[in-house]
Formats: structure tokens, sequence, C-alpha cells
């Protein structure tokens, strides 16, 4: 609360922003960002503090009010340390944090919120009451009484908690303190962000059973149609003899989609389903082509559970060369799996921001060291998390057709390779570059599509045919991972998720205005919804459009309002 009342005293002075309602959101958004980053700062130091054992603890602490004073300096951390690699950092700063490694996270990048108003310099330091039930004790075990500064009460609340994972060591745990793992998280950001979006947390039990039985289904089903089997189960997979490699190229292609995407609870707990059943079909290889073999996988409270042949949690040691495999393992198959098997989109920019967030915190639980120093770097996934209205779009959703055939036939290839490019590229200018490269593809191929005119005939401004479109998501378009080789739209196996339920005749109407079919003879794209009533709920529109986005034979799993039952 003291963050974003300073924020928002800030920003007093931008004449700009017209109502107290818009200061508000832009200073939620600024201050969402800065504890985003610092959540994921806490969570890189306890994992190398994990990795580095207790011994060397103290030299892996760096987020502390005694390292950190100030905002300057919590600031040239985000910009100076994590968002360039160790060779390119100031010599002011290489010795101070020579622990900390570059991670490519895009996290660590100016957001345009920031580039417009201010960075975390902009906010004066001052004193913050503590609260009266406060976790934080003195030396004799009582709750201090006295005002703390508040960016020292954030570090030393932050500090009061594990931030390791179930699998967390002796360090955190003879400390006894309170775990706070991902899903934790997931629940305070939806209660932060989504108070006023109609979105809901989803409790890690329904997600975990949503996401086992839509893709345990989807990947029998494509088993049965590859191999021309009759399998009811992943054991009647796993007792037949199949090509492991076409075993390992079918589970690649599935692709799941959650267009309401929130934190991303969905796509974490499918993350987690998708490698259990890897394990579980024996699919699990490392970079030698090696099978992890002597390990059992499970999913528990969220969270991924490594056990090994004498039922000991795996614990990754950088200098075990068997533990290294292992964790190297993890990693690359979380990267591949998040690159191209998982999507999510959301209108609110908050809500990608911390999906993106948790994604990269998947990954960071096994990053492992390339050499004595340097972690792995993690691949730019943010691309996959789209920030757009799943409900509105200029051009129609048809599968196995392609929003420009010509033009996009000669570039899909191009397209592809673009996007591909960008999530593994470690350069920032390379990646400016590429992601660049990758709008002017989507502009031409919109710019030259016949499709153009599909605007409603009684507008004539320019300014205001764009402006009905500014936050609309291009499903053809946006995710050539499930575009084939002739550009044309495939679709995706799963769709799944929690869609928001909010009445559309709330507020006057304004989102029944928003989303009524057009009358106009020339039709819209954007409104054709079968199932739209005024006095309806949105929720019924996001079945409508997951229907649209599935392949056929594809799975819609979504959690609804009992209303339908009425």
């Amino acid at each position: 609360a003291s963050l974003l009342e300073s924020t928002m005293y800030q920003l007093d002075v931008y004449e700009n922003i017209t109502t107290d309602s818009e200061r508000f959101d832009i200073a939620l958004n600024l201050v969402i960002t800065w504890i985003n980053r610092i959540l994921f700062l806490k969570l890189l130091e306890s994992q190398l503090i994990s990795y580095h054992g207790s011994k060397n603890s103290d030299q892996y602490r760096f987020l502390s009010p005694q390292i950190v004073k100030d905002y300057d300096e919590l600031n040239e951390l985000f910009f100076k340390v994590l968002a360039l690699p160790v060779a390119d950092r100031p010599i002011q700063v290489q010795e101070k944090f020579k622990n900390i490694p570059y991670l490519n996270s895009s996290l660590f990048e100016l957001t345009p919120n920031e580039g417009k108003y201010f960075r975390i310099t902009g906010l004066k330091l001052g004193l913050m009451p503590l609260f009266s039930h406060t976790v934080l004790k003195d030396l004799n075990g009582h709750n201090i009484q006295h005002e703390l500064d508040t960016l020292e009460y954030l570090f030393r609340f932050l500090d009061a908690y594990d931030f390791g994972s179930e699998q967390s060591d002796e360090i955190t745990k003879s400390e006894n303190k309170t775990l706070i793992n991902a899903s934790v998280l997931g629940l305070i950001f939806e209660k932060i962000n989504g108070y006023k979006d109609g979105s809901f947390f989803t409790p890690a039990f329904i997600t975990q059973y949503m996401c086992q039985e839509a893709i345990e289904r989807t990947v029998i089903r494509k088993f049965n149609e590859h191999f021309n089997w009759n399998c009811q189960t992943l054991t009647d997979i796993h007792n037949n003899d199949f090509d492991k490699q076409e075993a390992i190229s079918l589970l690649d292609t599935i692709t799941l989609c959650d267009p309401a995407v929130g934190s991303g609870h969905f796509l974490v707990s499918a993350l987690n389903r998708l490698i259990a059943i890897r394990a579980e079909l024996g699919l699990l290889y490392d970079h030698n082509g090696k099978r992890l073999k002597d390990y059992s996988i499970s999913i528990e409270n969220d969270e991924l559970i490594v056990l090994d042949e004498e039922g000991e949690m795996f614990h990754y040691k950088p200098n075990n060369k068997e533990s290294q495999r292992v964790q190297r393992t993890l990693f690359e198959l979380k990267r591949n799996i998040i690159e191209n098997n998982l999507f999510g989109a959301d209108i609110n920019p908050n809500s990608v921001n911390i999906c993106r967030l948790r994604l990269w915190i998947e990954l960071l639980k096994n990053a492992y060291y390339k050499d004595s120093n340097e972690l792995e770097t993690l691949p730019n996934i943010d691309i996959n998390i789209k920030c757009g209205d799943s409900l509105k779009n200029k051009y129609p959703i048809a599968i196995g057709e392609s929003i420009n055939d010509l033009f996009l036939q000669k570039h899909i290839a191009t397209y592809k390779q673009a996007v591909l490019d960008y999530k593994q590229t470690c350069n920032k200018l390379q990646k400016q570059t590429v992601r660049n490269s990758i709008e002017q593809i989507k502009n031409r191929i919109q710019n030259t599509d016949s499709q153009m005119n599909l605007f409603d005939a009684n507008i004539n401004n320019d300014v205001q045919k764009e402006s009905q479109f500014a936050h609309s998501l291009e499903w053809m378009l946006e995710f050539p991972e499930v575009l084939d080789g002739e550009g044309k739209f495939s679709g995706f196996d799963i769709v799944i998720g929690n869609p928001p339920y909010i009445q559309l005749q709330t507020d006057g109407g304004k989102l029944a205005k928003l989303y009524e079919p057009n009358t106009s003879k020339k039709g819209d794209a954007r409104n054709n919804y079968k199932t739209f009533t005024r006095t309806g709920d949105i929720y019924c529109l996001f079945y409508e459009r997951g229907y649209q986005l599935l392949k056929p034979n594809g799975f819609l799993c979504f959690i609804t309002s009992n209303k339908w039952m009425r």
C-alpha cells in the first residue's frame, strides 16, 4: 500500500493523466512490475543459496537493506546487473553483485510505463508503520513495534518466508519459515490484480485435475490416431511397443491455450502434467539421449516432485555430474514445453506480466550452471503470452484458413523462424531487431489482406476504425506455432481455463455494447457470437470463442458458472 500511495503521489504531476482511476491503474501497473522483479530476485537468491549450501549463504544474499539501501540501488540492481551480461556490467557493480548471474529475462527491460513516467528511482524513501500482526520479530522474538523504511520493511518481510519449493533443503527448514512457493504467489497476485476483472483464483487441486483430464485424453487420442491403436489409458500406451522418438515428437505437437490466462496457474499445472506424462511413458531423456530411468516424478500441491531410486528428494548440486545431468534435463524439457506447447492471452497487462513471471519462476527452479560461474540463460517466453482481448478480432477465426493465403504462404517460414530466433536470443540489441522484424512481417500480412475492409460501413474515420480494434487479439496470426506450413490456422489441441463471469448488462451495459453483433451489411468479424444476449454473461462468449480455437476432436475444459443449469 505504501509503494502504491508513493507512486500515485509522484504521478500527480503528469497532466496527461486525467482521472484518479487512470492514475491508480498506472500506479498499480508500475508497482506490480517492481514487485514482480523483487519477488523473482528473492527466488533467485533462494536458489543460489540452496545450490551452494549454508556455508556459503552469505556470499549469495544480496536482497537486503545492508546491500540495497535505497531505490536508486534497487534500480541499479534491475538495469545495471540483471539486465546485462556479467562482462558488460559497470565496474561499480561487478564486485558488489559478483555472484548474481545474467538470466536474459525481459522482466528486467524498461516497460512502456517506466519509459513514459518514471522508474523506481522516482520514489522517495519514507517510514512505514508496521502491520499490527506483523511476522517481523526483534532479537527477543517479539513483534517489532517501531516504524521501518518502506524498502527495509519489504526486504525483511520477504526474508521472513521460505521462497524455495517443496524440495527446500535444510537451510530454510531449520529456520522454520513458512513456505511461499509459486502457487502461493499466484494466489497473492490474483487477489491484488483480479479484484475487478471478474477473475478468481483457482485452487491447485482443480487446475491439476482439469489439466490431467484434458492432457491425458489428448495424449491418448494422438497416440491412437498415429499408431492406429485403441488405448484407453496411459498405462495401455506404456505397455505397447513404439518408437521413442516418434512418441516424443507426438508429445511435442500438443498445443494448449488459456484465453483468460490470469496469473498463469493453468499453464503451470499443464507444464507439470506434461512432464509427469513423459516420465510415466518412460520418455525422459537427457541431452545425450540417455534415459532418466532411476527417478520418479509426481505432482504434489502443484509442485513437481522428483525422487531418486532411494526415494530421496532430488536436490541440485552443481559439482555433481549426475545431479547436473538431471537438472539440465528438467530445465531443457521445461523450456521446450513452455516454448512450444503452452500459450495464453489476457486483456489485463498486469496479468500477462504475472503469468510470464510464473513461467520464468518454473524455469528458474531448474536453472543449471553451464560452467562454474554462469547459469543457463532463460528463453524469451514472453512472446507466448499475449496481451489483448481474446473476444475481439478483425479477422474471422477459421480452422484450415489463412488471413492472407498468398503472402503468408510465401513468408510463413520467415515468420516462424523470426519467432524462434526471438525466443532463443540472449543479446538485447538482437532481440529488439528480431522483435521489430516480427512486427513488420505481421503488419505486411495485415496490410495486404483482402479482409482489411471488414469494418463497420457506417464508420468512415480512420481513427475510429482503429480504435475498435485497439485491444483485439488476432488469433489467426499471433501464434505461428499453430499455423501450418502454408500459414493456415490449425487451432489448439486444448483450450482450458477459468473464464471471467461478468454479466454483459453490468455498468450500464458497456460490455453488451462492446460485444453485441454488428448489423452492418458488410458484417464484422469482431462480433459474430451466436450465444450473445444482452442479459447474458461474458463466460458464454468465452465458451464460443474456445470452440472456435479448437482443432477438430480437441478438448475444451472450462470452469463454469452454474447459471446454465437454470
